[in-house]
Order: C-alpha cells, then structure tokens, then sequence
C-alpha cells in the first residue's frame, strides 16, 4: 500500500480544487496507490491485517511523524492493552500470530496458551517480563503448541519464565529466545526443541519434571545457575547438542532419569562439576565435549549408578579440571571410554587416557 500526501505549489493556505468531482477546495490532496483523494480536515490512518502504526508528534519540525511495519502476524503487541484482557492473572491467547514490538511488562499476570489452542509469538529481542507465580509464558496443556522465536521470557517472581507442556506428534519449540527465571524453563511433560538460545537459570537453567518426553537443546549457552544448568530428573530422552555451560555448581545432572541421552560437541567451562550421573538411567552418551577449569570434577558417576544400558565416554577433552572423572574408570563393567585426552594424562608420550579393552 502506498499512502502519499501530495502538496501543491501555492503558498500554504491558498484552496486549489482537486481532481475529484467537489464542490470544495482544498490544499493538500491524498495519493493512495496512484489514486488521489482529496484531503478532509482529518487524514485517519486505518491499521489492517498485519500493520503497525505508530504515531508521535514532532512540533520541532511542525510535523506529525507516523511509522508503518509490516508484521505479518494475525496480532501486533505494542503495549500491554493490545492483548486479551485478564482474568484472575491469566491472559489467554488465541490462535493465530503474534508480534511483540516493545517491551512488555505483563505485571502479575501471565501469558497462557489454553487447550486446543497453536500459537507462533515472535518478537526481535523484545523482554516478557512478569511476576506471576507459574510462569511468565505457560503451555498448558497436552493439546496445547506453541512456536516462539526472538522472545526473551523473564520471571522476577517465583515462577518459571516458561513451563512448557505438549502432546502428541508436534513439539513446542523455541528458537532465539532467552531465559531468565529462578528456573528458566520447566518441560513438564511432552516434548519441546530449544535451538540457539540463551539460559539464565539462578537456581536451575532447564528442569525436566514429571512426565517429559524428548528434549532436544542445541547451539545454546547456558549461564549462572547457582545449582545446575540442566536438571533432568523424569523424562524419557534427553538430547544436548554443541551448547555451552558455564558458571554454575553443577552444568547436567542426570538425577535417576531420563531413559536416554546423549551429550555430544559442548563446551564445560569454569564450572564445580560437568556432569553428574545418578542412579537409574538406561543409558548415557557423552561424545566429543570439552571439559576445562571444572573445580571439582568433569564427570562424576558412581560404579553402582552406570546405566543398564551402558555409558560410553567417546572422543572427550579434559583440561585444567580437579579430576578428569570418577569414581568410575573405563574399567568399570557397562562403561565404554575411548579416545580421550587430558591435560593430566599420566603418560608424559601422549595426552590419551586409558582405554576400555575392545570387547572381542
């Protein structure tokens, strides 16, 4: 659409008539996709489907600037008022797309994506902040899906800046997001993919918590959780992918769950421990990470906590740490460790670690 105001070349004030059959005379006519309209004593623009306008007055240069966007989303959030009303402190989306071009402060009330209901929320780095004691975004339930992209969710409260709950073939996904809550991110149950992200957790960073299904995180950086960064404590797999974990006690604890995981391509920087592994998981991959400045431990196991299925410690780099690992060894029955280095390697020939036996 173009809007184009067309000033004649009198001097302001003189009437001219414009092209339209009228019985007025005016000054300034309307251009409106190479059709013009003569100009009423109120030009009203009229946002549609997709567009944004906002308007400030400029007296310094006696004008009154009006700015256009193109959002191609069902809804556009400038202020708080442009989403449903609330009710007892939810505020419930509908489906459809939405834009949120400014900072919202959504006080104690919280974002919910209700049964039945898909929603994309998208956003260039702009902050959801709330208090609300759930969560800053919730998606609530089994039916419920959500796809956010350049959001940062931020809880100043007690609750989570999400809690994420899916069902079903579809998983909730969030990419270009931050995180930012005494827990970040609560996957309740379902699945949910968390790609190129960042983590702010100041108790944990990602906690998997009753019946969550398939976790997947990649390409992410997970920063100061005083406890862990990730916290799987129920769920049935667990998929951490090239990430970065740093300043927190612990970086992943596999705390009796979930059935499977695989750690691979991540960085563990400056942390008190890397990874712990407690009872009762069916197995655990940890293959090409690196391990650097963890004051206590990189990866910490017990004998009897070795998955059922097996641990395999493949192609891992181990520098500057307290212990490389323990207290199992790759002699330990279930654990398969190969072809990893260490700045502490007890041979003054090579960096290389000692290897599991291969198994005839």
């Amino acid at each position: 659409m173009t809007v184009r105001a067309r000033l004649g070349a009198l001097p302001k004030g003189t009437p001219r008539v414009p092209p339209a059959a009228s019985a007025s005379a005016f000054y300034q006519f309307v251009e409106v996709n190479g059709v013009l309209f003569p100009q009423e004593e109120i030009l009203n623009l009229i946002a549609g489907n997709g567009i944004s306008l906002l308007g400030a007055d400029d007296p310094g240069n006696n004008r009154t600037n009006v700015t256009i966007t193109s959002l191609f989303c069902d809804n556009v959030v400038a202020v708080l008022a442009d989403l449903p009303a609330p009710v007892a402190g939810v505020i419930s989306l509908t489906s459809g797309s939405w834009c949120f071009v400014n900072d919202i402060d959504l006080g104690a009330n919280s974002l919910v994506v209700p049964a039945g209901v898909t929603v994309f929320l998208t956003s260039e780095g702009k902050r959801l902040t709330s208090t609300h004691a759930t969560a800053t975004l919730d998606v609530q339930t089994a039916t419920s899906l959500c796809t956010a992209e350049g959001l940062h969710f931020r809880n100043t409260g007690a609750g989570f800046g999400v809690r994420s709950v899916n069902g079903g073939t579809f998983y909730n996904r969030f990419e270009l997001c931050m995180f930012e809550a005494t827990i970040a991110f609560e996957q309740l149950a379902g699945g949910v993919i968390i790609d190129t992200s960042q983590v702010i957790g100041s108790t944990d960073g990602i906690r998997m918590n009753d019946n969550a299904g398939r976790v997947v995180v990649t390409s992410s950086v997970f920063t100061n959780a005083a406890t862990r960064h990730i916290n799987a404590e129920i769920g049935f797999s667990l998929q951490v992918i090239g990430c970065y974990f740093s300043n927190a006690a612990t970086a992943i604890e596999f705390d009796g769950d979930p059935d499977h995981a695989v750690v691979s391509g991540c960085e563990f920087d400056s942390l008190t421990t890397g990874i712990r592994v407690l009872a009762g998981m069916q197995d655990c991959r940890v293959v090409g990470n690196s391990f650097s400045l963890c004051a206590t431990i990189g990866i910490t196991m017990a004998v009897a906590a070795v998955p059922a299925g097996g641990f395999s410690m493949v192609g891992n780099s181990f520098d500057l740490n307290g212990a490389d690992y323990g207290p199992f060894t790759h002699l330990t029955a279930r654990v398969n460790s190969k072809a990893n280095v260490s700045s502490a390697s007890p041979s003054i020939l090579t960096p290389l670690l000692p290897e599991t036996p291969i198994v005839p």
